[in-house]
């Protein structure tokens, strides 16, 4: 059985830097398409799993919460779900507006792990094998991942330095209008283009 993983555990630097006042203080609540856009997201998922320390998140979700231990980084987060795989578990992130098709290709894969996301982003991990993965959170047990993001769990995994961005495999490109809300300034601009509420 698929279960998905909802990663909401950031704490919102990013998002307020430019308006701190803005109206909406965590990114996962925005509305999309008249709804917040977790709800949209759970929706979205098979046997979804929201992962956060977050109250506000937590009061709003309907499904099960998962409260990672350690939160600073995204990969600590993607690793607290790790022990609750199964046989296949789909991480989502929170603060990415996905499409139909783009959920379509995910929840599809048959690879034993692919990253999904465009160039700048990754937005969507599949795991059908976590062997690759769980050898990579053991390798990372000496390395300070406080700060550490997606990409670099990507360049770790397939031996790329962490400092050069380059795609070579396990990786499938999303060219749709899926796209991830980092900051107040995407939103408001995504939100002009294709909400029309």
């Amino acid at each position: 059985m698929v279960k998905t993983f909802i990663l909401a555990a950031g704490n919102q630097t990013r998002w307020l830097y430019y308006m701190p006042n803005y109206t909406h203080k965590i990114k996962h609540l925005v509305p999309v398409h008249g709804i917040p856009l977790i709800r949209r997201t759970i929706s979205q998922a098979k046997n979804p799993v929201v992962v956060t320390r977050e109250p506000k998140i937590i009061d709003f979700v309907t499904c099960k919460v998962l409260n990672p231990v350690l939160k600073e980084s995204v990969v600590q987060t993607l690793i607290s779900t790790h022990e609750y795989w199964g046989e296949k578990a789909v991480i989502l992130l929170g603060d990415v507006y996905f499409t139909a098709d783009a959920i379509k290709k995910i929840y599809s894969c048959k690879e034993d792990y692919m990253f999904f996301g465009n160039k700048e982003e990754i937005f969507a991990i599949v795991i059908n094998n976590g062997e690759r993965l769980s050898q990579a959170f053991i390798d990372l047990s000496g390395v300070d991942i406080s700060k550490m993001k997606l990409w670099h769990l990507y360049r770790f995994m397939h031996d790329i330095p962490l400092s050069k961005h380059d795609i070579t495999e396990s990786f499938t490109y999303i060219k749709d209008k899926t796209t991830d809300f980092d900051c107040v300034l995407q939103y408001e601009k995504w939100r002009k283009a294709y909400d029309k509420r």
